[in-house]
């Protein structure tokens, strides 16, 4: 057993939860279901890790969440929930757990779980769908697929969201199936190719009222990743993307389409946006021999 995520951590006096840590000789993650960064990351001062409550309700939704506490009008929009959800707010709120969080990298990162409705629930788009997926497994953080949600299951309320799987047939050809598999797999490249890349943490760096641009992982070895929140009816256009760490006249690959891009002489990246969808940037020779892509 690699480690125990721990139900209802803040319900039990924090001073237990040390000793209960020390006995198990494992990695420990708390469930403190609350938003406020500032509540819950303290408990890495008693346990590993907290699941990334804060970051979830920036992705997703508040309005399933009538419980918690808010901090900023922001953090009470989904970036992804919709096309009007809140770039901005998650930016914010990025920064607020890369600040206030002892180790924001070892969080647990998720966008559907147990006790909240599914993401479907809020919204049907696939494309948006795809969005917050990309930043469960490409930002900051341990992620964690709710089982379902590879196959678009769209429970709501508890139980609802608590579907058997069995009646999916276990569709491994399912598109947000084989979308996870593909980031999953660039994700383990690089941290193949570079251990670090894992505590190297997740920078916001550009948004607008669409989008977001991150970049994890240090020069050579970096993965940009641009979303957006557009959704499927989202228009077809190109945009040039600095600050990346890339330079001029280097190969990358989008590894969802699998097209290759040239950093042009200003070290920007040239990237294509059509229907909302993610676009996920990684150097071409990181990926010699990983059969990503076909290479």
């Amino acid at each position: 057993m690699d480690g125990l995520r721990i139900d209802s951590a803040k319900h039990v006096q924090k001073e237990f939860w040390p000793g209960f840590k020390a006995a198990s000789g494992v990695f420990t993650m708390g469930e403190v279901f609350t938003s406020d960064a500032g509540y819950t990351c303290p408990y890495q001062q008693y346990l590993d890790s907290v699941m990334n409550y804060p970051m979830y309700v920036s992705l997703v939704s508040a309005s399933a969440i009538l419980l918690l506490t808010f901090s900023s009008y922001d953090s009470l929009i989904g970036a992804f929930n919709s096309t009007s959800g809140s770039i901005s707010g998650l930016v914010n709120q990025i920064n607020i757990v890369k600040s206030a969080c002892a180790d924001s990298t070892i969080l647990g990162t998720f966008s559907e779980n147990h006790d909240n409705p599914r993401f479907p629930c809020h919204t049907s788009d696939l494309s948006l769908a795809k969005n917050v997926i990309a930043f469960t497994i490409l930002a900051d953080g341990i992620p964690i697929i709710y089982s379902g949600q590879e196959q678009h299951y769209a429970g709501c309320a508890d139980p609802a969201n608590r579907e058997a799987l069995w009646p999916s047939g276990y569709d491994t050809s399912a598109p947000l199936y084989t979308h996870i598999a593909q980031l999953n797999r660039i994700r383990n490249r690089a941290i193949y190719m570079d251990p670090a890349y894992l505590s190297y943490k997740n920078e916001p760096i550009y948004s607008d009222s669409t989008t977001i641009a991150m970049r994890k992982g240090f020069n050579g070895n970096q993965v940009v990743t641009v979303l957006s929140n557009q959704g499927s009816s989202g228009p077809s256009y190109t945009f040039l993307l600095g600050n990346t760490g890339h330079t001029s006249g280097q190969q990358l690959v989008e590894v969802l389409t699998c097209s290759s891009v040239i950093v042009d002489g200003n070290g920007n990246i040239p990237v294509s946006m059509n229907q909302g969808m993610p676009r996920v940037f990684y150097p071409a020779h990181q990926l010699s021999g990983s059969g990503i892509c076909g290479r």
